[in-house]
């Protein structure tokens, strides 16, 4: 058999149990496969018989399992000993390869295709921390830390080379030009409110929001499932998450911010892409100034900047607390939270209780108004727990007038409902639903 040393096994290959088994000789795969009498042995037949082959031909082969139990061995624990050790034994890589392929694969790791039309390129930065000097955590490296996101994704197809590859080679490809970044003091910041565009979106998405809420707690759907009903086309694809190169600046600095959306956006134009850069918010708001002072012929004008998705959930949670601060749903929360968890909770800090809690709110004062419109008596609400108990039978005995037909309506909305599930009703057919129009129409004039 021919094998070589000129390359390192692909990650394909490593992860493949069927690429590793016929990487080994017919006669030792039938000779462990004869040993072992187990069900699923095939990795250990592969796991072994690759020890074999490395330990009688060591300067011949580099054998795939070997080197991928030495990489994922350094990379969980960071110890010379450990891979040595367990190379001794015939099961990993040596400590000195498994360090060559990591800076082989750095050097050669840039295999982003060229032609990225159609795909989504969405760059991230943040702070990076990285404790250097683990003994007394002194020279801590914090820096700026960049990604990009590409969706949808590609597969990772190139062959890293078995190269001697010196420090200077490392260094020429780590490498981001800093921009000094001179900020006028004098000026005077001129940040406005854009108007926003109006989104036609259709009444799909009212419509879908009015059903379950009509027939909560019997029927409920969760966000998957909201958007699968809502959202048509192809499935993109998982994304790609590339790593970039790291700017040894504080990231606070406004240098290290304006050097960072330079770097982004020659990256986007290379690609022929629109740069898109999220920062979460202390940065998102210096960088928004920046761009601001800018000139209008700036390539930073370009720069579709986003607030961090989480930084975004948390300043909208806030803006509801400090709106609504006064007015008596701290006090409701506190019926469920302790008074300390509310304070965080309207400040945008505890995000999970903060929207647990408003559903909990919205859940409450939509079936208060329902039952009031409908004139359905409330205390079925309160003698049953209105999250977990169907109370669709209880209604049926409450005091509704005779020619009130809020159980028919019920019946016939939880029947659609079942239908949209099912994907025997389309859910753009709700428009044309009467009984739903009719609740719409006087749900919106109650």
């Amino acid at each position: 058999m021919e094998f070589s040393r000129a390359v390192y096994p692909s990650p394909a290959t490593i992860a493949s149990c069927e690429e590793n088994i016929a990487y080994l000789p017919d006669s030792l795969k039938q000779l462990l496969g004869g040993i072992f009498s187990e069900k699923d042995c095939d990795l250990k037949v592969a796991a072994i018989g690759q020890s074999i082959m490395q330990a009688t031909r060591p300067r011949s082969l580099i054998a795939p399992l070997q080197l991928g139990l030495g990489v994922q061995m350094h990379h969980h624990f960071g110890s010379k000993f450990l891979l040595d050790t367990l190379y001794q034994l015939g099961f990993s890589s040596s400590y000195k390869e498994v360090q060559k392929h990591g800076v082989n694969s750095a050097l050669q790791g840039d295999d982003s295709p060229q032609d990225l039309e159609g795909r989504c390129i969405q760059h991230v930065a943040d702070n990076v921390d990285h404790n250097i000097r683990t003994l007394d955590g002194h020279g801590t490296f914090h820096g700026m830390g960049i990604i990009a996101g590409i969706t949808p994704g590609y597969n990772h197809k190139t062959i890293v080379q078995r190269l001697n590859v010196s420090l200077d080679d490392i260094k020429q490809i780590g490498k981001i030009d800093l921009h000094q970044y001179n900020f006028d003091r004098t000026s005077k910041l001129s940040l406005k409110f854009e108007s926003l565009a109006a989104q036609q979106s259709g009444a799909l998405p009212d419509n879908i929001s009015l059903l379950c809420s009509t027939l909560w707690p019997k029927k409920r759907i969760g966000w998957s499932a909201m958007c699968n009903l809502v959202q048509d086309g192809a499935y993109p694809g998982k994304s790609t998450i590339v790593f970039l190169p790291m700017i040894d600046l504080e990231p606070g600095n406004l240098s290290c911010i304006f050097s960072t959306m330079k770097f982004v956006c020659n990256e986007a134009f290379k690609y022929r892409a629109n740069p898109m850069l999220t920062f979460d918010q202390p940065l998102y708001w210096k960088a928004l100034t920046i761009i601001d002072n800018e000139p209008k012929d700036s390539d930073l004008k370009s720069i579709v900047l986003r607030l961090g998705g989480f930084h975004l959930e948390m300043s909208f949670l806030g803006s509801i607390g400090n709106i609504m601060s006064g007015s008596g749903l701290a006090e409701l929360m506190e019926t469920v939270y302790a008074p300390n968890a509310v304070t965080h909770m309207f400040t945008g800090k505890a995000v999970a209780r903060a929207v647990r809690g408003h559903f909990l709110i919205y859940n409450a004062l939509t079936s208060l108004l329902l039952c009031e419109h409908f004139h359905v008596s409330s205390t079925v609400l309160k003698d049953h727990d209105t999250e977990n108990v169907e109370h669709l039978s209880s209604l049926e005995d409450s005091e509704i007038h005779n020619e009130n037909t809020f159980i028919q309506d019920l019946n016939k909305l939880s029947y659609i409902f079942d239908e949209i599930l099912e994907r025997h009703l389309p859910v753009d057919t709700l428009d044309q639903n009467e009984v739903l129009r009719k609740n719409t129409r006087q749900y919106i004039n109650f």
